[in-house]
């Protein structure tokens, strides 16, 4: 399963940079995702350095399946549905006043519930005949 950051926009994925004024100083806050991860719902867990490689179905198709080349889940079994789970964590970066630090942000979830198909293979000779019974 690929998984992606969609048409990410600054209120999705940042960076997200205000200035504010008063009293006589100026700040500068500069917000963006500094992590994210997802759960499989069967246990796996995936910190994805970037916002992932969104799935070409068209550059895709008659294509042997391949993973996610930046973040996605290997399903082993068949399920009605599991819950995907993507966490980012953002923060800000700031200046002003002659001084800049971080804010570290609360961590904010999303989830979705996604079905699992079946893949298998039927093994051939050379003269296509199954193999087996």
């Amino acid at each position: 399963m690929w998984l992606w950051v969609d048409n990410p926009t600054e209120a999705t994925w940042g960076p997200i940079s205000r200035t504010a004024t008063y009293g006589g100083v100026t700040v500068t806050g500069t917000a963006s995702v500094q992590s994210l991860a997802y759960t499989s719902g069967d246990g796996q867990t995936i910190g994805c350095a970037s916002g992932g490689t969104p799935f070409d179905a068209v550059a895709m198709a008659n294509q042997a399946a391949v993973d996610s080349p930046t973040c996605g889940f290997r399903y082993q079994h068949q399920s009605d549905g599991g819950t995907v789970t993507a966490t980012s964590t953002w923060s800000v970066e700031w200046t002003g006043g002659g001084d800049s630090g971080r804010i570290q942000l609360p961590s904010t979830s999303s989830s979705t519930q996604v079905w699992v198909g079946e893949l298998q293979s039927v093994n051939v000779t050379t003269d296509s005949d199954t193999f087996g019974g």
